[in-house]
């Protein structure tokens, strides 16, 4: 079967299986990628040294549209991506139709995962002040700034990330009943299997609470919390491509949605926090997940820190 009718089916499958949406997504484009290089072979045909040719293609020769137009090599994490897509993509062909697997031998691709940095107090000022007005651009003509009309949103999405800690996808899924804005509390219901969006409570903080009020005051429960300017639903690629800009506008390198759920834990860590606490609102499955935001600068582990016996004997 020609590798592209055999991914069909492999979408198909996972799909049955009750993968969520973002990873079929994930899936179908790696998988893509490698069909793409490849020129659609049989997929019993597809060699370990076809495989290991496409992944030097994509280290040194793709290169890839983005929605944001950036063109820059592909991160170790969508190389990691890919393979991880492949590997699974060869173990159902391997059941499905028999065949040999030739991906075994290729190694998961190592890169050096980017140290946890969360905002700066003056970068959220700065992106809070962005939100108000953008910079726009038309041809030739000088750059001149303008009322963003969108301001009330983008102000409440970036409060309500900094607040909650939510991934992306759980914050896109979020509707105007799932908040309280009496007590402040977000009921984020659980996903598919459950395996990463895990029902749970989390809260926003006063301020987030009024800007909310004024965003969403006048919307049935059943309305998506966060919309486009065309009324409908925002999704993570639209959030992402949103704080992004706005991330220009504000001259704030590195904006991009996950950096506000590091900055949430390493900000709740750093407030006097336990890792246990953090661990249920960040909706992880293990501490390990949680270790990630401990990459705290000396100086906070420092202040953080009281020797027991300090503590023993002040009492």
């Amino acid at each position: 079967m020609e590798f592209e009718k055999a991914i069909k089916g492999f979408i198909i499958s996972i799909t049955a299986d009750g993968f969520s949406p973002d990873t079929i997504a994930t899936y179908r484009w790696a998988l893509s990628k490698l069909c793409d290089h490849l020129g659609n072979p049989e997929v019993n045909k597809i060699s370990e040294s076809m495989i290991k040719e496409t992944f030097v293609w994509l280290r040194t020769d793709y290169v890839p549209r983005r929605k944001n137009l950036e063109t820059g090599p592909l991160t170790g994490r969508s190389l990691e991506n890919i393979w991880t897509a492949m590997r699974s993509f060869f173990n159902w062909a391997e059941l499905e139709f028999e065949i040999k697997r030739p991906d075994k031998t290729i190694a998961r691709p190592r890169y050096a995962k980017r140290e946890v940095e969360p905002f700066t107090h003056d970068e959220i000022r700065r992106l809070l002040s962005a939100c108000e007005k953008t910079v726009t651009r038309e041809g030739k003509r000088p750059s001149f700034t303008m009322k963003r009309h969108t301001s009330l949103r983008d102000a409440c999405l970036v409060m309500f990330l900094l607040d909650t800690g939510l991934r992306v996808s759980e914050c896109a899924r979020l509707n105007v009943g799932d908040i309280d804005l009496e007590t402040g509390a977000v009921t984020v219901k659980p996903f598919r299997t459950g395996q990463k969006t895990k029902g749970r409570v989390v809260y926003f903080g006063k301020t987030t609470k009024k800007t909310l009020w004024k965003y969403a005051i006048d919307r049935y429960d059943n309305e998506p919390l966060f919309k486009t300017v065309d009324d409908k639903r925002m999704d993570r690629n639209s959030i992402r491509c949103m704080l992004n800009d706005l991330g220009k506008n504000a001259n704030v390198p590195g904006c991009h949605p996950h950096r506000f759920r590091h900055t949430f834990a390493i900000e709740y860590l750093r407030a006097g926090g336990d890792v246990f606490t953090l661990q249920r609102l960040l909706g992880h499955s293990s501490l390990e997940m949680v270790q990630n935001y401990l990459a705290l600068v000396p100086g906070d582990i420092a202040r953080a820190y009281r020797s027991p016996s300090d503590i023993a004997l002040s009492k």
